[in-house]
């Protein structure tokens, strides 16, 4: 009984008191506010929606059931149930989605999920942009259902595995887009500049370093233009059957390696005429990957042209705000630690820039922040923040524009689906809307006397409402006075972005695909005439067509551009006094430069481009509202299969399933799990419940778990008066029965308070098993149940603030900081208290890294040393004192230290490691690989483990008192090794120093790290 005591006690000690290291921190998914959705019908679609304007929630319909009709001759695959769409009304509401788990980060602009094919995206601010991101997103609806299926009837896992991500991204590009495209158009221009295209082997093999987006979409036009667009399913369908290189081979006749010679072929005769002749560049470049980052964008000068922000990937793991000097061409500082707090949850650099206050002393970006948009000002000169303004009746909005005279912001605000332009008063913080109408007006810019501002929007071009077609961007004037807008009708079919006013206010600088590439303008408003000012290899481009690429200084003239050169962002500077360039006429507009290829033959069959030039409508008769429907249905079904096997010993059992029930907003989400092991005591059983449909995540747990643990031996016995030899087993077990609660309470992305309480029974059952052997033969079985400890109850409840802004490299944490400050209560048969303070510091100097944490954890009250005590020396705490790295003699020595030195109710660890990435992505590992990642770590270790604070002595060695504790200390180095994102392990070699003298020379171990610390 006493064996079965300590196994008791242990238990315990790991289950009731347990630190679980690698849950303990991450970022939060944070609801801010609930949304009340409705359902809006179509013969295809549930819109799940909360917009309050009907028109454009009918709009949006009209558009889902228009991609449906423009889809069904490539896919054949006419939708028997009804698809969910789950609308935002913008992009801050879409970042706190419960229906995807994982962050939503500002680059995305939708997500199909593939369990019940939902998808999920916001309202853009263009139109035209909602309307590829939806056109994207059901193409993905149709992969889904070839892959999984209804009720499990589709191509199956493997399928989806065997179909490399450009196939599905490109396909969904090329049948949402077409075969004009000005950025992957300038896409393969670079790459045939530069040399760089790649086979479709290595698309599938190096899929990290070949855009799947960009090449995809090329490769799908390639072929579409070369075999009839009916051959895409296709060679799609077998690729999810066979592998990309055998679909090729059945379908065309030509191996996977000709198909791609003829590829390059196709690249080259279409973009090597179109470089030559062109300009590589124009004026001076300021900052590439040599002396910043490989993305540089979004870049804003002051206006004295002496300083600029820009954002870049310098630091590889983080993308940054830093401040630059134009002159010297070099960087000054990073200001990310301004604009990034605790409080900021991210911050919208993909379509929107930042701005200089009149005297250079602030810089106002946007950001999200607590479910919305706000404005941040940076006082760049105090290093600190010096607003956060949330707009009035705003919750959306990007690109702000600071005023000639300082007192006022301008803003492209986002309601509802109508995007207008807003300006915030910031000496009065009033708010006032410009525009209110049907039309985009984006990206605004003040004219220097502050009494116009210049914006572009889809009003007066091809742009028609009947039909749904939104059409060019075109270049457009606010008069602050009277509140007129005029149209600037020039390049007509082509697209205007970015404008800014010269110091002058004469002329307005743009930038266009009027030429099939991506140049920088301007319009002379004097003479309404237009001047191209660059003529590009590649092209002035931002991460999206509508991402700020260009900025003029207010004062001095300085224009800082962002070209596109060898798959980066550079940036580059030129006066535009030195920009003469060449009149440019709207009879000029040529966009045959943004095809891609084939263009020279006519394709066998253009389903694709013939389906996205018509504007069905569906009936309106046939819309309907419904209140949302917030019950639980079957998800999914995992680790299904469940044996049952009789034989000799008995009845046994193995296996397990799982189901997992949720509502379509995964609002409420209920996991259950059965799992069978031995015998019908030893099923076990879990039941959890989430609630996410607020800011404060809750749910419960019911759980039946058994623990086996068994023991045999071998005596003499007899039976029925034989003599026979009894092979003995001892089953012991022990049954935990648990009813708990848990929250969550995310202040922000970052900072989040959680706790919980539980009750727990535990039970337990011994049986003695007695099986009688004559020879080998088995001629007798009994079982008795023995005398078993009486159940007791365990009570618990804890509490806890988590703080965790990292950033990761290939394996650990690389930036940041991680923090854990928790304290719980055990009572019942055993009673203490638990208190944990765990802070942890992490700071990139390229290429390394450096880490520390200092933590600790204890168990105080009157059992506090009952239950399992905690191992100082485990890997995770301090390495080179594992189990088999230690002898366990009789008593502690002034030569060496024992493992009873380093159990403890308590312990305390302090950590410092250099992390140098060293197998990875070429810019950021010292050996590049494109599979195996890898960070050389470098450690010292230190820690202490103790019961009770008299035993502590501070002391190198040991002393012959085993019930002393000294601090114990180690330093060694590490390989920590990322397994395909699966599993982090780390093998180290560790030198302890308070070890034996014959054994100081060092220790290898190897533990998983989950990441480290």
């Amino acid at each position: 009984m006493r064996t079965l005591n300590i196994i008791i006690i242990l238990f315990l000690g790991i289950f009731i008191c347990n630190i679980n290291y690698a849950q303990q921190f991450g970022r939060n998914k944070v609801t801010y506010e609930r949304l009340n959705f409705r359902v809006f019908e179509t013969p295809h679609f549930m819109i799940h929606h909360y917009l309050e304007d009907e028109e454009e929630l009918r709009k949006f319909a009209q558009l889902t059931e228009r991609w449906y009709e423009r889809h069904l001759p490539i896919f054949r695959d006419t939708i028997d149930r009804k698809v969910p769409v789950i609308l935002y009304n913008n992009h801050a509401d879409f970042q706190q989605t419960t229906v995807i788990q994982q962050l939503i980060g500002v680059g995305t602009g939708g997500v199909t999920e593939g369990l019940r094919k939902r998808v999920v995206m916001p309202l853009s601010a263009s139109r035209r942009d909602t309307d590829h991101v939806l056109g994207h997103e059901l193409t993905h609806v149709h992969h889904f259902r070839l892959f999984l299926g209804d009720n499990g009837r589709g191509l199956g896992g493997q399928a989806m595995q065997n179909t490399p991500l450009w196939m599905i991204e490109g396909q969904s590009e090329y049948l949402s887009i077409g075969r004009e495209h000005t950025q992957t158009a300038m896409w393969m221009r670079d790459a045939v500049k530069h040399d760089d295209i790649p086979t479709i082997r290595d698309m599938t093999r190096r899929m990290y370093e070949y855009f799947p987006y960009r090449w995809g979409h090329a490769f799908w036009a390639f072929f579409g233009g070369t075999f009839g667009d009916e051959q895409i399913m296709p060679l799609f369908i077998g690729t999810a059957q066979m592998g990309v290189e055998r679909a090729i081979d059945s379908l065309t006749g030509y191996s996977s390696d000709s198909l791609s010679a003829l590829w390059a072929n196709q690249l080259r005769k279409t973009y090597q005429p179109q470089i030559e002749g062109k300009q590589e560049s124009a004026g001076e470049q300021l900052f590439d990957a040599t002396n910043a980052g490989e993305m540089n964008i979004a870049p804003a000068i002051s206006h004295d042209g002496e300083n600029m922000v820009f954002i870049s990937d310098k630091n590889v793991i983080t993308t940054d705000f830093f401040l630059a000097d134009v002159q010297e061409k070099e960087i000054t500082r990073r200001i990310t630690n301004i604009v990034r707090d605790a409080r900021i949850d991210e911050y919208n650099y993909m379509e929107s820039a930042g701005t200089w206050n009149p005297e250079g002393t602030q810089f106002a970006i946007t950001v999200f922040s607590q479910g919305r948009n706000k404005i941040l000002i940076a006082d760049l000169d105090r290093r600190r923040v010096a607003a956060r303004i949330a707009l009035p009746g705003v919750e959306a909005f990007n690109n702000p524009d600071w005023s000639p005279d300082g007192n006022r912001i301008v803003v492209s605000g986002l309601s509802q689906g109508k995007n207008d332009l807003y300006v915030y008063n910031l000496e009065t913080e009033e708010v006032e809307q410009l525009t209110d109408d049907r039309y985009i007006a984006l990206q605004p810019t003040w004219s220097p006397d502050g009494s116009k501002i210049a914006f572009i929007t889809d009003r007066e071009g091809n742009t028609d409402f009947e039909q749904l077609k939104f059409g060019d961007y075109r270049l457009a004037e606010y008069d602050i006075n009277t509140g007129n807008i005029n149209v600037i009708n020039i390049l007509p079919g082509a697209d205007i972005i970015n404008p800014k006013y010269s110091p002058d206010g004469t002329e307005i600088f743009f930038v266009s695909n009027a030429d099939g590439y991506r140049n920088i303008y301007k319009y002379e408003k004097d003479g309404g005439q237009v001047i191209k000012l660059t003529g590009l290899q590649t092209g002035v481009m931002g991460i999206t067509g509508l991402s700020p690429c260009f900025d003029i200084a207010r004062e001095s003239g300085e224009l800082v551009y962002i070209l596109y050169n060898k798959t980066n962002h550079e940036i580059f500077k030129e006066s535009i006094e030195n920009l003469v360039g060449e009149l440019f006429s709207d009879a000029d507009v040529d966009l045959t430069a943004s095809m891609l290829p084939p263009v020279d033959i006519d394709p066998p069959e253009e389903i694709v481009e013939e389906k996205l030039e018509t504007y069905p409508t569906t009936d309106p008769g046939k819309f309907s509202f419904r209140e949302y429907d917030p019950r639980f249905t079957l998800e999914a079904i995992g680790g299904a299969g469940v044996g049952v096997g009789v034989g000799q010993f008995g009845v046994g059992m193995g296996g397990g399933v799982s189901f997992m029930f949720s509502d379509m907003l995964r609002e409420n989400i209920l996991t259950t799990t059965i799992q069978a092991q031995g015998r019908v005591e030893d099923i076990g059983g879990q039941a959890v419940y989430l609630n996410q449909s607020r800011r404060i995540n809750w749910g419960g747990v019911v759980s039946h778990i058994p623990y086996r643990s068994a023991r045999a031996m071998m005596r003499l016995d007899t039976i029925n008066g034989t003599v026979a030899e009894n092979l003995v087993m001892i089953e012991q077990r022990i049954f935990e029965n648990e009813l708990g609660a848990f929250g969550r309470y995310p202040i922000s992305r970052n900072l989040r308070f959680e706790g919980g309480v539980s009750a727990s029974r535990y039970g337990f059952q011994i049986d003695s098993i007695n099986n009688y052997f004559v020879g080998n033969l088995l001629v007798g079985r009994e079982e008795h149940t023995l005398e078993a400890p009486d159940a007791f109850y365990m009570y618990r409840t804890y509490l806890a603030y988590v703080g965790d802004n990292s950033r990761f490299g290939l394996t650990s944490p690389m930036s940041g900081n991680r923090y854990r400050f928790q304290v719980d209560r055990s009572f019942g048969e055993y009673q203490f208290w638990g208190l944990q303070a765990d802070y942890r510091r992490y700071r990139h100097i390229p290429p390394v890294a450096l880490a520390f944490r200092t933590m600790h954890y204890g168990r105080y009250g009157p059992d506090a040393d009952q239950l399992r005590p905690v191992y100082v020396g485990n890997p995770f705490f301090v390495r080179g004192y594992s189990f088999r790295a230690i002898t366990q003699p009789g008593e502690t020595t002034d030569q060496f230290i024992s493992i009873n030195n380093l159990l403890g109710s308590k312990i305390a660890v302090a950590n410092a490691e250099l992390r140098y990435p060293f197998t990875g992505p070429e810019q950021f590992a010292l050996i590049e690989s494109r599979m195996f990642f890898s960070d050389l770590v470098l450690f010292a270790d230190g820690g202490l483990a103790w019961h009770d604070f008299d035993d502590i002595e501070m002391k190198w060695r040991p002393a012959r008192d085993e019930e002393t504790r000294i601090p114990v200390f180690s330093t060694g180095v590490a390989l920590r090794v990322n397994l395909f994102g699966a599993v982090i392990v780390e093998p180290y070699f560790a030198f302890p120093f308070q070890r034996r003298a014959d054994q100081t020379r060092g220790t290898f171990g190897f533990h998983l790290s989950f990441g480290g610390f």
